[in-house]
Parts: C-alpha cells; structure tokens; sequence
C-alpha cells in the first residue's frame, strides 16, 4: 500500500492513542465525515468527526504522534485506524477504543500491522504484518474476539470482493532497502484456499481494488516515468485491459472549483472520498505532500466549494447505510 495516510509506524515512546468517551453526546449524523486533523501548537493528531454541512465537529480520540488507515466499516456504525503498530476501532462517537490486532503473532513475535481492509459484512478485517523490509503476511482478524487466521504467507494491500467470498491482493518479493520489489496482483479465497496469480510479470503493481460487481480488480502500475497508470484486470480470466492515465480531480482555486482532468493530479498526494450517493467530494486542497492540508467539501460537478476544516488529512465520508 503506498497511498497516503494508509501506513504509519508510531515513534518509540510515544502515548497509544486513547479515546475520549463519548457516552452521553449526541448522535453522529449519517453524513458525517471523518478526518485525521492535527493541532498546529502541539503538532500531534486527533480523529475527529463534522457534519457534511460543517457543523457538528467532535474530536474522538486524544491527541497522539501518528495516525493511518482511518477507515469507516461498510455499515457505518464503527471506524477503524492503524496507531502504535496496530488496527484499532471505536464507536462514531469515540467510545470502545480498542486494539482489534494483537500485539504479537503466533511466532511470539511483534505484530506490524502496515494496512487492512474490512470485510463487507464488518465482522473481520485482512490485515498485512510487516516488519521492516521482509515480505508481509495477510492474516484475518475478527473485530470481535481478536482470533488471528493466517490468509497467504506473502502479500500485503489486501481488499475484500463486495461478496465477501474472495481478497485480492499485491504479492511482493524483493527488499524495500534494495529497490529491487517486484508486486503481482493475486486473488485468494477467503478462507486462503485457491491462492493464483491475476496480474503476473516483471513490474510493480499493487493497490487492488474491486468494482461494485466483483468482476473486476482495478490496480496501480509503476511506469518508467514515474507516473502511476490504472490497469483493469477481469477478476475470473486474468485478462488485463490496457492501462490508462486514469482521470483524477485537482482543485482549481481562483475559481472555487473541482475540475476533472486528463492529466495526473500535479499534487498525486492529495487525498479524496465521494459521498454514498456520489454528489459530493470531500478533498484535500494540494499541494499536499503527504502533509495535512485544508479540507474542503464539493459538489460533484465543482460548484459550491467551501472550507471544513484546516489542517485535516485522510477525509472519509460515512457509508449511506449508517445508523442514524
């Protein structure tokens, strides 16, 4: 997983991230958007939570160094992030902190959870254990009782297919020291059986992602110039379409709009979700350089921009099937 906001490493000594309760505040609206917002005196970071509409903000965890992953679960009622080597979870309203990832594998030794993504039913999360430059393992987690079942001995940007039944993945082999990794895109069935190769050959591939009808798994390729290229794969064929400059969003701001373009993003860094329905964004406003930028809120056609907060990174809208 090379995106950002999606691996951190919390420094030696510093405060595991906590919550700050939430028993008795009012509810999180189902268009709440959740971001990582950092505080310019201290220069820590907190989660926190505001209406779509700007109002309504609520911090949810207490300041620490570093915060990754942030991560709503399909169903909206729990978010999930990646602090102090670990996927932790919490409520909407920041109550039930807790580590779902264990702080040792079955080897005794330390556990390094670099990424994760939840299953669609919101009961499990795969999750990539990495330590240092060796290959990662996928393990599967429930978000329940914690009980760890190994998934593939070699893989890391784990994503689960919108049935739940298949977790596409990058299998990497190399050292990240040596710059010399080389990343396949496999499929493996969820209970690790019938692992195979979708995307194969003598490239970097990596950050799998299903479409809505699990047809297909959409990747990103390193090319020579430096630039990514989205490549398409059939998910039952291993037939891989051409890859394209894909399309992306940049923020145009003498005129306060969201212009889509044929060209890559001047700022790739910048981070962005849509809404459930598709008629807004929420976007980092670049340049962004993996650093937190102002976040501001769109419709889908770039009118109406307008500021939500400063200083905000990794913005992640509420599902629409959220309790209210």
């Amino acid at each position: 997983m090379r995106r950002a906001g999606a691996v951190l490493a919390l420094a030696a000594g510093a405060v595991v991230l906590t919550g700050c309760g939430g028993g008795g505040r009012a509810n999180v609206p189902r268009d709440a958007i959740a971001y990582v917002g950092k505080n310019d005196d201290s220069g820590r970071v907190a989660v926190y939570v505001v209406g779509a509409d700007g109002h309504g903000r609520e911090r949810l965890t207490r300041e620490t160094g570093l915060i990754g992953g942030l991560r709503w679960s399909p169903d909206g009622s729990r978010l999930a992030l990646l602090n102090d080597f670990g996927v932790y979870v919490l409520n909407p309203d920041g109550s039930d902190l807790h580590r779902a990832t264990p702080e040792e594998d079955e080897e005794g030794q330390d556990f390094y959870a670099e990424d994760y993504a939840w299953s669609p039913d919101g009961t499990r999360i795969a999750v990539t254990n990495q330590v240092g430059g060796a290959p990662g393992v996928i393990v599967v987690v429930s978000v329940e009782d914690g009980a760890v079942t190994p998934l593939v001995d070699v893989g890391e940007s784990p994503t689960w297919s919108p049935d739940g039944r298949r977790i596409a993945y990058a299998r990497c082999v190399g050292e990240i020291a040596e710059n010399n990794r080389e990343c396949d895109i496999w499929v493996v069935n969820a209970d690790g059986s019938g692992a195979r190769a979708l995307v194969d050959g003598p490239t970097f591939d990596d950050d799998p992602a299903w479409s809505p009808d699990g047809r297909f798994v959409a990747f990103y390729r390193d090319v020579s110039d430096g630039d990514d290229v989205l490549g398409i794969a059939d998910a039952n064929r291993s037939h891989i379409r051409v890859p394209v400059r894909p399309p992306a969003w940049t923020y145009e701001a003498r005129r306060h709009r969201v212009e889509r373009t044929a060209r890559p993003l001047v700022a790739p860094n910048c981070d962005l979700d849509w809404s459930p329905g598709g008629g807004r964004i929420v976007f980092q406003r670049p340049p962004c350089d993996y650093a937190p930028r102002p976040l501001w809120v769109a419709r889908a056609d770039g009118t109406g921009a307008r500021k939500l907060a400063d200083n905000a990174e990794q913005p992640r809208w509420r599902p629409a099937q959220a309790p209210s």
